[in-house]
Formats: C-alpha cells, sequence, structure tokens
C-alpha cells in the first residue's frame, strides 16, 4: 500500500472566496440591496468562514492500496476508514475530485486534493493511481 501525506492547501481559500463573492454578486443581481439579498450573504458569510476552517484543517493521509480500495485518515492516523472510489471521480491536472462509498456502510462523500498539497512524485503517482488502479465497480465482501 502506498500512504500519501496530505499538506493543507493554499490555493483552497482564494477558490472558496472567489465562489463566495460569485455567489453574493449574484444574489445582490437577483433581488437588488433587500433583506433577501443581506441575509443571503450574512449566510454566504457563514459558509465561507466554515469552509475556511475545514480548509485549513486539510491535512492528512491516504492509503492507496493495489486492489483498488482508498484507505483514508483523515486526522493522521487514529481512525482508518476503507473506501472505494467511485466512477464520477474526476482526475485534472491541477486536482482530483475524489468521490467515495464507505465499503460496508452507506455514507458517502467527495475529497477534492488540489495540486500544491503534494509534492510532484505524490501528485503523479495519485494521478496514476485514481486513473489506473482504482476500481470504482469492486464489490465489498460478500457481494457479486
Amino acid at each position: 500500500m502506498i500512504v500519501i501525506e496530505l499538506k493543507p492547501s493554499r490555493l483552497l481559500p482564494v477558490i472558496l472566496t472567489g465562489l463566495h463573492v460569485a455567489a453574493a454578486f449574484s444574489f445582490v443581481l437577483g433581488f437588488g440591496w433587500s433583506w433577501q439579498a443581506t441575509s443571503a450573504m450574512g449566510l454566504l458569510a457563514l459558509s465561507l468562514v466554515h469552509a475556511w476552517h475545514l480548509a485549513r484543517r486539510g491535512g492528512g493521509r491516504l492509503g492507496l492500496a493495489e486492489e483498488g480500495v482508498l484507505v483514508l485518515e483523515p486526522d493522521g492516523g487514529r481512525r482508518e476508514v476503507l473506501v472505494i472510489p467511485q466512477p464520477s471521480t474526476v482526475v485534472f491536472p491541477w486536482a482530483i475530485w475524489l468521490a467515495w462509498c464507505e465499503e460496508d456502510v452507506a455514507r458517502r462523500g467527495v475529497l477534492l486534493i488540489l495540486r500544491d498539497q503534494l509534492s510532484p512524485a505524490a501528485w503523479r503517482e495519485l494521478q496514476v493511481w485514481a486513473r489506473l488502479r482504482a476500481r470504482p465497480q469492486a464489490a465489498g465482501p460478500g457481494q457479486a
């Protein structure tokens, strides 16, 4: 199994801020300066603060198994979660949207991994694994 360390991204807060500003601008254009736009901007500000907090914590470890299973260790190693990559995973040259589903539970999630979170060698390794080794159709034990 290949273990990859994720660092917090420096680019993610910029992307999140840009998306929240665009959303706020669309509310102002749609509603004008009314109470709806003001309350929507307040909710967007809370959402932005929450997203910044999550982005700052964005470290963790990934275990890339040969059989296409992914081991998530979101808080650095105490809790391991075995997940199966989903077909909706997207690999770009600058980002990977890693969609996953837990093996035994119906819990799903998406992990955004940006290029600045990894060393160049680890980034390349993760891209190759996500494109070639990850098997979204992998069935869990006892399933056909």
